[in-house]
């Protein structure tokens, strides 16, 4: 029984593992973005 949960478990982390890193990436690129708007904004208007 042991081994099963150990198989699912190792499957588990490999498809998270696997979907992690796009969303990692997508995570951080959307949150410079925020930053930046809520940077632009709320600066004064640039020439």
């Amino acid at each position: 029984m042991a081994h099963l949960a150990a198989l699912v478990m190792r499957r588990t982390l490999g498809v998270l593992a696997r979907f992690t890193g796009p969303l990692m990436i997508v995570m951080i690129s959307g949150s410079c973005g925020f930053v930046l708007g809520v940077t632009f904004a709320s600066s004064p208007a640039l020439p």
